[in-house]
């Protein structure tokens, strides 16, 4: 089944949900639990490109916030995950290093990792995306 087509204005409401969600976020944090998004990842997604894709939206600054809004998905991940993630910061920050358990902090650190190559994969998507576009203009 196709993934249905978003109007414009749809679109808007979307980002203006999860715009509130930015707002209230630390960008130094990776991991973010995936239930705070108002929508899910993949709607967030399509909203984004569906305003990067319009024709109404000619202003640089806008542009370059939307890619950053898009790359920054990559930080909401599993409920779980974040939450190990939170779990091992703060036995890192008590440094008591016997408090730290090593496995986890190995798993927490993978994390993060992943974290940073999905943002480099959804930072190379919306970069080809905005070639191709420029390529039909």
């Amino acid at each position: 089944m196709p993934a249905k087509t978003l109007s414009i204005i749809e679109a808007q409401i979307i980002l203006n949900d999860y715009g509130r969600i930015l707002s209230s976020t630390q960008p130094s944090v990776y991991g973010l639990s995936e239930s705070l998004l108002p929508h899910d990842k993949s709607i967030i997604k399509s909203a984004i490109k569906c305003l990067l894709e319009s024709d109404a939206l000619d202003e640089e600054k806008i542009r370059n916030s939307l890619i950053e809004a898009y790359v920054f998905l990559a930080h909401f991940i599993s409920d779980y995950d974040a939450q190990l993630i939170v779990d091992i910061q703060k036995n890192w920050e008590s440094s008591r290093l016997e408090n730290i358990d090593l496995e986890k902090s190995h798993a927490a650190n993978k994390i993060v990792n992943s974290i940073k190559l999905e943002m480099e994969r959804l930072l190379n998507e919306v970069e080809l995306m905005q070639r191709t576009r420029q390529f039909k203009d």
